[in-house]
């Protein structure tokens, strides 16, 4: 039998919606986060039914918008590793 590499599960930080320092696990390096913000699948939800209950001139769009409705993942701005995910 061959030597089975051990995978470690991916274990991310806890963080907020907000930029901040921590330390990457991969590079090992204090960082200040870069952060990107996508719509929830909870926000595409919302918009869905606004827009299926007859959402007029674009209101459908507002959970997409709002940053209380968005998944923001923390990035290493050296090595681009996921940090942590923050969901709403």
């Amino acid at each position: 039998m061959g030597e089975r590499e051990s995978k470690n599960p991916k274990v991310y930080l806890r963080v907020g919606s907000r930029a901040q320092n921590a330390q990457c696990p991969r590079c090992k390096e204090t960082v200040h986060t870069v952060v990107t913000r996508n719509p929830s699948l909870q926000a595409w939800l919302f918009a869905a039914i606004i827009c299926v209950c007859g959402g007029c001139l674009g209101c459908f769009l507002v959970p997409l918008c709002l940053e209380s409705c968005q998944d923001v993942t923390h990035n290493c701005p050296r090595c681009f590793t996921v940090i942590g995910v923050h969901k709403p």
